[in-house]
């Protein structure tokens, strides 16, 4: 087992997901500053949805936008595509690059617990539901990688 740099007692921080089937933009920014969130990571496997409150050619769906909303309001976005489900089920989840999105996704929770002001970071996918998403086999593979972490489905 691999040896790991994050102890729970020393970073007071949590991880949190969310689907955001069915809501807007506004209840992503309530839920950041509610839970004083400091990263977003986007882990659809593409950036443009038809869920939120816009077809899916507005801006709006763009991530660019995204970002930018984000940005106003301090918390910072990072889509890491390599933890997107190839396979669109939860049946049978293929993430594109497990190792790699992992790796970087471990990197990117321990590096925002420094941030004291606003130490947690929140996946952001499509379902609505966690248990028909692929963000509940993610937050199992990181608890693996970082026993102690705190996780929340919102």
């Amino acid at each position: 087992m691999k040896q790991s740099v994050y102890d729970s007692k020393l970073y007071n921080n949590h991880l949190y997901t969310w689907g955001y089937e069915g809501s807007k933009i506004e209840d992503l920014l309530q839920i950041c500053q509610e839970y004083k969130i400091g990263l977003v990571i986007d882990v659809r496997m593409k950036r443009k949805t038809k869920f939120w409150d816009f077809d899916e050619n507005h801006l709006f769906g763009q991530a660019l936008f995204l970002a930018k909303r984000l940005e106003q309001i301090s918390v910072s976005y990072k889509y890491l595509q390599e933890l997107g489900n190839t396979t669109g089920t939860v049946i049978q989840i293929k993430l594109l690059n497990e190792k790699q999105g992992l790796n970087l996704l471990e990197s990117l929770i321990v590096t925002q617990k420094l941030d004291l002001e606003k130490p947690n970071v929140l996946l952001l996918c499509t379902e609505k539901d966690y248990t028909t998403c692929h963000r509940l086999y993610v937050t199992e593979r990181i608890q693996e990688l970082l026993p102690g972490l705190w996780v929340q489905h919102l």
